[in-house]
């Protein structure tokens, strides 16, 4: 049987869920949907881990039974969709980059030169402390929200009057 961790699982991964234990830590980084109950057990056999913690796991529901082709498929669906939201963060935050250096006239060319040369969201990113010194940290946040933060709603970007 293949092991397929849930997303309740790596949610009380996550905040290092008080049940789990040692042992129970180490078969769920285990199962990462290519491996089988016994593969997983006889790597942990050393550590101290038993059929019974895979039994707890599979009870709290932070494990279940899946397939290779499944797992396969959640996975890169799951990178699919993490590839989407950080185009849509670059793309964003691209935009307001821009604008917040704009403002800044012949001292901020060298900042928005280096942020028209970000191909993709970690460099943009890395320019994040840049641009906060030289538009200030209030100004910045929302560039800072963008980025980093969940944005649930499009923000509108203030008019140059306004600053």
């Amino acid at each position: 049987m293949i092991l397929v961790p849930t997303s309740t699982g790596r949610q009380a991964l996550a905040v290092q869920d008080a049940l789990f234990t040692p042992s129970m830590h180490t078969v769920f980084m285990l199962c990462d949907g290519q491996r089988s109950m016994g593969q997983v057990l006889s790597a942990t056999a050393g550590l101290g881990a038993t059929s019974e913690d895979v039994r707890t796991l599979l009870e709290l529901g932070w494990l279940r039974a899946g397939t290779q082709q499944e797992t396969a498929a959640s996975a890169m669906d799951e990178r699919t969709a993490s590839l989407a939201l950080e185009h849509a963060r670059y793309v964003e935050g691209y935009r307001w980059a821009r604008q917040l250096t704009t403002g800044l006239g012949l001292r901020g060319l060298r900042l928005l030169l280096a942020i028209e040369s970000a191909t993709d969201y970690q460099q943009l990113a890395s320019l994040v402390p840049r641009i906060r010194d030289a538009v200030g940290s209030a100004r910045a946040a929302v560039l800072e929200l963008v980025l980093f933060g969940d944005v649930q709603e499009k923000v509108v970007p203030p008019s140059r009057a306004s600053w």
